[in-house]
């Protein structure tokens, strides 16, 4: 049983991502595909120094190099911790390192997570249906299957199979509407005004975030969540006119 209860004082946490960069990156695109495996982009600005280019640590197959027009371009290639580098001499021109990933990204439970470490902002290209990520524990929504890491190094989660709950309480205006988010599965949702509670089941969903719109017209904030009478870590995360989002963790 899931409880979210207003309180006096919640403090609020949320993720943050380290700042820095890799002043020569262009661009890093990194997409990833449905079974796990990815595919980076590094492209390059002309350099007015040598230096050397990392990989994204992993399991690498397919590189190339290639500049401007797409010809190949055959550069010095060393090997790093847990990847390689291309030594890139200085001159105007920038080029494009492009290779196929294995082994980032892994299944924990209902979840696929990646900690994910580069020093250069990051454009992730998220595999199709995905509505929502978690990154150091906070929720961003990815509409557009798109997320953009600053100087990055961050957990990366998301649902296998997210699902959406909606319940309509107090007599089931728009704002009294209830949402939930999460991969494990959801019932029995309610009300109960006099204690300021709501409550839901949970049921499986290992390792799943829990996140609840809660109607702030019916529970105003702070909050608090428990599982199973236990008090369990919960972050504010967005909110409206009328919906606060809380976050929490229901496993793992």
């Amino acid at each position: 049983m899931l409880a979210v209860l207003a309180c006096s004082a919640v403090a609020a946490a949320g993720a943050q991502m380290a700042a820095g960069g890799v002043p020569v990156h262009e661009r890093l695109e990194v997409t990833i595909r449905a079974d796990g495996s990815a595919h980076v982009l590094h492209e390059l600005k002309g350099v007015e120094s040598p230096v050397t280019l990392l990989s994204v640590p992993g399991e690498h197959s397919g590189v190339r190099i290639y500049d401007a027009s797409g010809d190949e371009v055959g550069l010095p290639v060393t090997e790093h911790d847990g990847g390689f580098g291309v030594d890139v001499p200085a001159s105007p021109p920038g080029i494009t390192l492009e290779y196929d990933l294995a082994g980032a990204v892994t299944r924990e439970g209902d979840y696929h997570a990646w900690s994910y470490s580069y020093p250069a902002e990051t454009l992730f290209f998220l595999p199709p249906g995905t509505g929502r990520i978690h990154v150091n524990g906070g929720a961003v929504d990815v509409g557009n299957g798109r997320f953009l890491c600053h100087g990055c190094y961050a957990l990366l989660e998301y649902p296998h199979e997210e699902r959406i709950y909606s319940y309509a309480l107090a007599g089931g205006a728009p704002e009294a509407r209830m949402e939930i988010r999460t991969a494990a599965t959801v019932s029995g949702a309610g009300l109960d005004p006099g204690v300021g509670v709501i409550s839901a089941e949970i049921v499986g969903g290992e390792r799943a975030y829990v996140d609840v719109a809660v109607p702030k017209a019916l529970l105003a904030g702070p909050y608090e969540a428990y599982l199973d009478g236990k008090r369990i870590a919960a972050s504010a995360g967005p909110e409206n006119a009328t919906h606060a989002w809380l976050q929490a963790k229901a496993g793992g």
